[in-house]
């Protein structure tokens, strides 16, 4: 592991340790970056059309309203 100095606001901290009482600030920061990384692979997943970037598009259902 690498350590690196890093500056976050103080209110974004203060929220994130609502949620992760008992998370240190190294873990806060792990769990950020992790989530970072998850959520941009999933978005450049479905940008570049996931396993089948090919396929036909899909006819949807159209539920109307009651």
């Amino acid at each position: 592991m690498s350590k690196v100095n890093i500056q976050i606001d103080k209110d974004l901290l203060d929220r994130a340790r609502e949620y992760f009482a008992s998370a240190s600030d190294e873990e806060l920061a792990e769990k950020a970056f992790s989530t970072l990384i998850h959520v941009e692979a999933g978005r450049w997943i479905f940008e570049n059309g996931g396993t089948e970037p090919d396929i036909e598009d899909i006819p949807r259902r159209r539920w109307e309203r009651i």
